[in-house]
Order: structure tokens, then C-alpha cells, then sequence
């Protein structure tokens, strides 16, 4: 599926909905004994103070306080005396747990975020997870949805297309940022935060659904997503409006929009739609979702596909805190992205144009900054639900060559967490875990298939992973090639860097706390240009 159901938000309703159908759906909790001579895995009792104290982060919590403690990397997390979760702290049994088993599953878990966060109804969500029994080729929803984003983002055509509509959308953006920071030559004080926000709520909004998208055609949408997503708790959202008041409110005004938005389609042969959003439409019409319900899905997809804003600012905040980093950066950008000598029509001359989208494949020190700064501030929590009860033998032992092989009892219902915050900030994976390297990944184009089992970032190998990266390197690239970033704002306070321990539960990326203020002044007027989409600068 799309990055929204393998990042926090995905996760975090996961572990929501597994207390409450623990609570509302008790069940005999058989003795270890009772279990056919294998036994769960090993207790970890979380208490009222580990949860009011880290809330949904509590597993992520226990899974690095244990990180040592058992020796094939997996435990029961009982929380409040409900035995939840398996919590996952080693990589090489990540890799396992996550690979395709009739035993194991997204299960029911992606319905209910869908069902929380984007408010579809519960009979609607049932008509998603049921077959058409006269259709023996029906995979389901999750198998049909997990398809078409395949062909639909993967790399070559399909990609160029999304990158063209995104850069399509974020170089008039930049022109305008760049003209308002003009007026003083000094530079200007800009908010990146809530700028970045914006800009890539609708960049990529455009580059999701075409040039159409609401987040295209109404400037107000951005702040509304805004709103929803700072407000937004899932518990809150399963109880009533009352307590959710300003998300309710934000999220029912964007379900209006994207209504809106295919109703006009409909109506003009969604000629301007993207290809991945007619292949949406089309796997959400064939299970009988109206316009409405296919607003409402579309809305709680925004969330995973929005998080490239936070982490450009954790990745810009990250370089300036590193002396002559951007300086290095700079020049890799000016250096290694092909410069194109294209028509200024103000000057009457031409001005060196770069194409950022190109970053990904020819800038490996920012690239490699990317994947440590996803590593730094991204939990990377792989979530799987067990379908039926069954035994995991593990088949190699993960903490040591002494330590003995296991055969567990996975129970049906339970939720596997798989913490990729525990695994990314182990000292036998990454040499001073907590400490940002910009060097760390140098070499590595996709550590994601290059070093699966510890790089968690994308929950494993996530369908829009490649939007995420390259989005990320192209904002940067343009951001750092247009602007000079003076030390710091006016009070002398640099940009925040990300912290985790204020991680929330709607974000792909921490989101920063603190000073989001920079002091920018115009560079040397370079501009940006995506080589397969000239017309529409020309237009």
C-alpha cells in the first residue's frame, strides 16, 4: 500500500485497536503448558505509568529497554494484563516475520485505520473486506490496493511521472518564496515549517492526483490537513466528536473537497486525474464505495504521503548544524545535477537551470544524509497481525553464537510489532547510534533491499518509498541551491533538530519543536527544471 500504512500513524492505530479488541473480546488465556508443548514468547508487563508516560510509543519503549535482554529478539508485551503484541527487537527475525505467510498479515489493521482516521463507516469497511463470491480472481482489497501501487509507483515511466506533476507543482512555489525573500536584500525571516508544510501538501498532492487535486485548486486545504493531523488521536476519534472537535471539523472539510474533486472528475472523464489516482478510483469503485467514502479514504491517505515536509526540514536542520556541511552539500548539488542553460524572459537571457529530480541518482552525499536523517527521526515500526495460531522455530540463533534455538506459539489476534526505532539505534547494527554521520550510507542507493534486516525506515520495503527519497532530495537540492541560509534568525537561534521523545502518532517524521524560523537570502538565481516536462514551463 501506500507510506501512510507503514509509518507512525499506521502503527499507532494498530496498537490502539489491538488493546480495545483485547478489552471488548476476552478470551481464555491458555496456560504455557496448555500450548502444545511450545510456549509464547517471554512476559514484559507494561503498567499504567509506561503508558501514561509514553502512550502509543510504549512499545517502541520496552522493545529497546529489552534490547539485550532476550536472546532471539522477541517478547509479549501484556499490557494493563492483556497480552497485545509481540514485540520484535532484533533484525534478522524482522526480516522473517515480515516476509509473505498465510499465518501472518496485515489482517484486519489497515480497515481499521481507514475506518479511524479517514471516518468511513463500518459497514463500508465491511464491503472492503469482503469477496465477490462470484468473482473466483477477487485477491480482496488489501492484495488489489497492494498491486496497483506497485505498478503504479514503481521505478522508470510510472516514477518520472509522479516526479514531473510534483516538480510541475513546487517550482512556482520556490519562485515565490524566492520573490518574497527578494524584497530585502539582507535576506528575510521565513517560517520553513509551516512553508515546507504547504508547499509539499500541495506538490505532492498534485503529483497523487493530477493537477485537479484539492490541495491544488483550494489554497486553504493545506491548514485544514494541518489542523487534522495536529489534533488527531485515535482514541478520541473511536469515542466521539466532542472530544476531537478541531480534527472533525478540519478532516470533514477536506472529505468536501476530494468530493468535490471526483465529482468533477466523473464529470470530465477525469481527463486531468493522475494514473495512480484512476487506478485508486477504479479498485474503490469495483467494491461499491461512493464518492463520498472514496473522499473519505483518500483523506487518510494524505498523512503517509505528506511526511516528505518533515523530514526536509529535520534533513536542512540536520546539514546546518554540521560546520561546512552546506558548503559540501552546495557544491555536490551545482557539480553533479546536469546544469541547463534555459530562457529568462524578465532578462531577455538564459539562467542555469538544475534538474533536481535527479538528486536521488546523482548526489550520494546528500542522498546518504536522506537515509540518516530517516533513520534519526522516523520510527520504522513493521506491524503484522496473526491469523492463526501457529509455531515460529526460529531457524538461527540472533544474539550469539551460544544461544540456543526456540520454538514459540503465536496466537491468533495478536498483534507482531517490529520496532525499527530499537533496531536503528542498537550499537551492534550502527556504530554511535545516536549521533548523526552524514557518511553513513555513502554508497548505498537503497538500503532498504541493500541492508533489509537494518534499515527500517519504510517499515521494510514500502511501495512509495521511492516518492518519500526523492521528493526529500529534490526539495533540499532546490531549497539549498536558491537560498543562502545565514546562521541563524534574528534572536540568534538556530533551526530545532528533531526529537523523538515528542514523537506523535499522525507523523511519518518527528515533527520539530522549537525554533522552524531561518534567515534566507536569494542565491545566484538558479532555478529548476524536470528535463521530461518542458511544455508546461513553456506554457
Amino acid at each position: 500500500m501506500s507510506p501512510v500504512l507503514l509509518l507512525a500513524a499506521f502503527a499507532a492505530v494498530c496498537l490502539v485497536a489491538a488493546l480495545l479488541r483485547g478489552r471488548h473480546n476476552p478470551h481464555h488465556q491458555p496456560a504455557d503448558h496448555e500450548l502444545h508443548g511450545a510456549i509464547e514468547p517471554p512476559l514484559v508487563r507494561v503498567g499504567v505509568r509506561d503508558l501514561l508516560q509514553h502512550g502509543t510509543r510504549v512499545l517502541d519503549k520496552v522493545a529497546v529497554d529489552n534490547l539485550d535482554r532476550f536472546p532471539h529478539g522477541i517478547f509479549t508485551a501484556s499490557i494493563l494484563g492483556w497480552r497485545a503484541a509481540y514485540v520484535v527487537n532484533d533484525s534478522h527475525l524482522t526480516t522473517v516475520l515480515q516476509a509473505k505467510s498465510k499465518h501472518r498479515d496485515f489482517g484486519w489493521v489497515p480497515f481499521f485505520f481507514l475506518c479511524n482516521m479517514g471516518g468511513l463507516a463500518s459497514k463500508t469497511v465491511a464491503r472492503l473486506q469482503s469477496r465477490d463470491p462470484k468473482d473466483a480472481d477477487d485477491a480482496g482489497f488489501n492484495a488489489d490496493f497492494h498491486d496497483l501501487h506497485v505498478r503504479e509507483l514503481a521505478l522508470g515511466a510510472p516514477h518520472q511521472s509522479v516526479m514531473a506533476e510534483f516538480a510541475a507543482a513546487w517550482d512556482p512555489l520556490l519562485d515565490s518564496l524566492r520573490a518574497s525573500v527578494q524584497a530585502g536584500s539582507a535576506g528575510a525571516e521565513v517560517d520553513l515549517w509551516r512553508w515546507l508544510r504547504k508547499a509539499v501538501a500541495i506538490s505532492v498532492s498534485r503529483a497523487a492526483w493530477g493537477p485537479r487535486s484539492p490541495f491544488s485548486t483550494d489554497p486553504a486545504l493545506w491548514e485544514h490537513f494541518c489542523t487534522f493531523a495536529d489534533h488527531y488521536h485515535p482514541l478520541k476519534y473511536m469515542t466521539s466528536s466532542v472530544y476531537a472537535w478541531r480534527g472533525v471539523r478540519a478532516r470533514d472539510a477536506m472529505v468536501d473537497a476530494f468530493e468535490r474533486y471526483y465529482l468533477d472528475e466523473a464529470g470530465s472523464g477525469r481527463d486531468s486525474a493522475s494514473r495512480l489516482s484512476k487506478a485508486r478510483d477504479r479498485s474503490l469503485e469495483k467494491r461499491g464505495l461512493s464518492h463520498r467514502e472514496m473522499a473519505r479514504c483518500a483523506m487518510s491517505m494524505c498523512v503517509g504521503q505528506f511526511t516528505p515536509a518533515a523530514v526536509t526540514f529535520d534533513v536542512i536542520a540536520y546539514i546546518l548544524s554540521c560546520p561546512g556541511l552546506m558548503d559540501r552539500i552546495r557544491h555536490e548539488v551545482r557539480s553533479y545535477i546536469p546544469l541547463i542553460n534555459t530562457p529568462d524572459t524578465t532578462t531577455n537571457s538564459r539562467k542555469p537551470t538544475i534538474d533536481i529530480t535527479r538528486a536521488s541518482d546523482t548526489c550520494p552525499l546528500l542522498l546518504s544524509i536522506v537515509h540518516e536523517v530517516l533513520r534519526l527521526v522516523t520510527l520504522g515500526v513493521t506491524v503484522r497481525s496473526v491469523l492463526h495460531d501457529h509455531t515460529l522455530t526460529l531457524p538461527l540463533p540472533t544474539k550469539g553464537p551460544s544461544s540456543p534455538k526456540a520454538t514459540y506459539r503465536l496466537r491468533k489476534g495478536r498483534l507482531i510489532w517490529s520496532s525499527g526505532l530499537a533496531i536503528h539505534g542498537s550499537p551492534a547494527h550502527f556504530p554511535s547510534p545516536q549521533t548523526f554521520d552524514p557518511e553513513r550510507f555513502l554508497g548505498c542507493r537503497f538500503p532498504e533491499t541493500q541492508v533489509p534486516g537494518l534499515f527500517r525506515v519504510f517499515g521494510g520495503v514500502c511501495l512509495g518509498r521511492h516518492i518519500v527519497r526523492d521528493v526529500t532530495t529534490a526539495a533540499v537540492a532546490s531549497l539549498i541551491s536558491a537560498f543562502e541560509f545565514l546562521p541563524a534568525a534574528a534572536d540568534g537561534a538556530p533551526l530545532c533538530l528533531p526529537n523523538l521523545d515528542r514523537f506523535t502518532f499522525d507523523q511519518g517524521a518527528a515533527h520539530p519543536r522549537g525554533n522552524t524560523v531561518a534567515r534566507l537570502r536569494v542565491g545566484d538565481g538558479v532555478s529548476i527544471l524536470w528535463e521530461g516536462v518542458q511544455d508546461w514551463r513553456r506554457g
